[in-house]
């Protein structure tokens, strides 16, 4: 077997399990899902988010930090009574943050 034909197989390998990978992990019971806008941010970010629910025990809160540039991607997306989803829906950080 030739180099050509080892890189040309290993090409294909590779495309396989990325697909394989992508389809392994699919969002369950959405049936809406639109991206609004897409952007990148050149700066660290660092936003914190805080909303009381009326009549709830919990409030809601949310924290956002990046580390460099980071694409950002707003989507819309809405699921069914009993949807879920296994994949990150709305932003794509790179390069990613690592978890203490």
């Amino acid at each position: 077997m030739n180099r050509k034909t080892k890189v040309l197989l290993g090409s294909a390998l590779a495309a396989s399990i990325t697909v394989g990978l992508a389809v392994a992990t699919p969002t369950i019971g959405a049936w809406y899902n639109v991206i609004l806008s897409t952007g990148t941010a050149e700066r660290d970010i660092n936003t914190h988010a805080h909303l009381v629910l009326p009549g709830m025990d919990e409030d809601f809160s949310a924290v956002l930090v990046t580390e460099g540039a980071s694409n950002i991607i707003q989507q819309e997306i809405k699921f069914s009574p009993d949807g879920t989803s296994t994949q990150a829906s709305c932003c794509s950080l790179w390069p990613p943050i690592p978890v203490p």
